[in-house]
């Protein structure tokens, strides 16, 4: 078995240099990394080419599911990539231990796992949910997180102990295998950022029959900073025009899923 990660930076050079993770998963044999740099910081790519780490530049920034598309074609049409390969899109502030990633690939190989995602955490003693896995959301979801700050979505993990399958996770740890991610043509680049990993897990239950399975004990910790998005920014108009494109995008899959029961 292969493992294929893409890891995005925007400016994540020195969180990824000094947190380390990425030079340790890089130093197995079956797996292969491709950073991909959204800014161009200078040293980044000798630092790569130092650990064997595929490193692609961009000319100019493009959107998050935009480099990971670019990201697992560089690493699918590899000479030495094999038929048995998952594709992991793992953010550069995301730090997991080679023994909790060892231990999720072979729970994935032995359970023969197509799309899944871990227990995220904000601090090392695993004290402190990061709060990444949730419900789908609909217009009055997002209403409600931005205007008064109550997030409904949001799935507790305490009361989960064992592997389930939820509806959709952040983008900062997801496993597939690759043949979904390929059959799905990858995230969907209409969205610039925001809402996209909400829109991959919808589109891989509807169109794929492939929920989505959250694996409790394996554990990391991301390390997020979370963007300004204040009224008018750019960031919340982002997220604004993503949240549109989902919402339509969810009711016409509905809606083919509907017609496509009701006629059979």
């Amino acid at each position: 078995m292969q493992i294929s990660i893409s890891v995005v930076s925007h400016g994540h050079f020195n969180i990824i240099d000094t947190l380390g993770c990425i030079e340790k998963l890089s130093k197995k044999d079956w797996v292969k990394i491709c950073i991909v740099d959204n800014i161009g910081e200078t040293g980044f790519d000798v630092w790569c080419k130092e650990r064997n780490i595929i490193y692609i530049k961009n000319i100019t920034r493009l959107g998050f599911g935009k480099n990971n598309n670019i990201a697992f074609n560089k690493l699918r049409n590899r000479p030495d990539s094999v038929e048995n390969q998952y594709f992991l899109v793992l953010n550069p502030d995301v730090s997991i231990t080679i023994e909790q990633f060892e231990k999720l690939i072979s729970e994935v190989a032995e359970n023969k796992i197509r799309f899944c995602c871990i227990n995220l955490f904000k601090d090392q003693r695993y004290s402190e949910y990061d709060y990444s896995i949730r419900n789908y959301p609909g217009l009055w979801d997002f209403v409600s997180s931005f205007v008064f700050s109550i997030n409904k979505t949001i799935v507790n993990k305490d009361y989960i102990n064992h592997p389930q399958h939820v509806d959709w996770a952040s983008g900062s740890f997801l496993l597939f295998d690759s043949r979904l991610y390929e059959s799905l043509g990858g995230f969907d680049e209409r969205y610039f950022m925001y809402c996209e990993d909400i829109d991959i897990c919808l589109r891989a239950r509807l169109e794929k029959n492939c929920k989505l399975l959250y694996m409790p004990e394996i554990k990391a910790v991301h390390f997020a900073a979370h963007k300004n998005r204040k009224i008018l920014s750019r960031h919340f108009i982002w997220h604004i025009r993503s949240i549109f494109r989902y919402l339509i995008v969810k009711n016409i899959l509905l809606a083919k899923r509907y017609f496509s029961n009701f006629g059979n």
